[in-house]
């Protein structure tokens, strides 16, 4: 009936999937078989909720996931799969998104505009702080890393389009808090799941130390 699942991610064990799904303009967080059949259904939302980019915790108890709500706007939330109970992660005006967890469980990588330039974060879950690996002009989106210490991988936007790179050793600053969320300036009108697509700016001339571009997207051949 024009439902489509949008975002998934596989269990620890392997033997489930957790997916998000819209139909109808309703939000849902199912539980899925291995095969991808309905299994259960863990969460419905209400009043044009979102949400989008999950990411399975290494024990297996939560999920976090991107979730889009009418006064808060784009946030990070942790879905309790004992509870059935959401617990915001962050809540202010800037747009987090995509984000990872650990290998160790204890905090969750992701992106935000927190400085109005998409880069990459880490949230501790312990205390709730939040660092900045990333200070680019163009953006940084989809980040991975294997372990908290390891090289970070993340796409990056130039003047041709995204490109893979590999960040080694990055390291972490403390970043200022944005403002709060208020219902005054919260979006009223429904969120566009493409929302994470800046312009592509002119990159600097050199790659900065400890940064490897890995790919280059290439455009084609004009007709």
């Amino acid at each position: 009936h024009g439902a489509r699942y949008h975002f998934a991610a596989w269990s620890p064990d392997g033997k489930g999937i957790a997916a998000s799904r819209e139909a109808l303009g309703v939000s849902s967080l199912l539980l899925l078989t291995p095969e991808g059949k309905p299994q259960e259904t863990l969460w419905t939302g209400v009043d044009s909720e979102v949400v989008t980019d999950i990411s399975w915790s290494p024990d297996g108890a939560s999920l976090v996931a991107a979730v889009w709500r009418p006064v808060n706007g784009w946030n990070l939330e942790l879905f309790s799969l004992a509870s059935r109970q959401w617990t915001a992660l962050t809540r202010d005006k800037a747009v987090a998104a995509h984000p990872q967890f650990s290998a160790d469980g204890a905090s969750v990588l992701f992106v935000s505009d927190h400085d109005d330039v998409y880069n990459v974060r880490r949230i501790y879950l312990a205390d709730r702080r939040i660092t900045t690996l990333t200070n680019l002009e163009g953006g940084a989106f989809r980040p991975s890393q294997a372990t908290p210490q390891g090289p970070l991988y993340y796409t990056g936007a130039g003047v041709d389009g995204f490109d893979l790179y590999r960040m080694d050793a990055p390291e972490e600053v403390p970043l200022s808090p944005a403002p709060a969320a208020t219902a005054a300036a919260a979006t009223p009108t429904h969120p566009s799941r493409s929302r994470v697509s800046p312009p592509a700016p002119t990159p600097p001339p050199t790659t900065p130390t400890g940064l490897t571009l890995l790919s280059t997207s290439t455009p084609p051949a004009a007709r």
